[in-house]
């Protein structure tokens, strides 16, 4: 499959706010079902200079279409500005196909050749044991869990708090 990582662009918010409600993706995110895609909108607007985000996009018969996203957020306290934020999704149909981790070496470049970020945090389901394979193998850690941090499904679930150090 081919695709292309891009910087997102405002009109992506449909896609984005779609792909944060579809199943396979919803029980990883902090999304809910009825989540309006003018959230998507205000998201992607709010988007300052400390934030980064990229697209992943193929070609497909009916145009293009967004199959992932990853954002990287630096902290903006001035004792925090060596951190920065991770999140990840890739659409469902795109899952185990090396998207995910495409997004991930795009961003982490961006961490340590651009920004010259030490730490990389984020925060996953525990239950995503393929995102966590994904982190472990880009040199994340797990630094402790929040229990019945989220609902998902009607059910409280654990979040893993995992990070990444360099150059210490």
């Amino acid at each position: 499959m081919e695709y292309t990582i891009r910087p997102y662009k405002l009109s992506d918010a449909k896609e984005y706010c779609e792909m944060r409600r579809m199943d396979g993706v919803i029980n990883f995110t902090t999304a809910i079902p009825s989540e309006p895609e003018e959230n998507g909108l205000k998201f992607l607007e709010s988007l300052g200079p400390d934030d980064h985000l990229f697209t992943a996009e193929t070609q497909t018969e009916s145009g293009p279409v967004m199959i992932g996203s990853c954002g990287l957020y630096v902290c903006r306290r001035a004792r925090l500005r060596h951190c920065g934020v991770l999140a990840i999704m890739v659409r469902t149909e795109y899952q185990n196909q090396g998207v995910g981790h495409a997004l991930m070496e795009r961003i982490l470049d961006l961490a340590d050749n651009w920004l010259l970020l030490k730490r990389v945090e984020l925060e996953t389901s525990a239950e995503n044991a393929r995102a966590i394979h994904l982190y472990e193998s880009f040199g994340f850690v797990r630094e402790g869990v929040k229990k019945y941090a989220i609902v998902t499904c009607g059910e409280l679930r654990d979040i893993v708090m995992m990070a990444r150090y360099r150059n210490i």
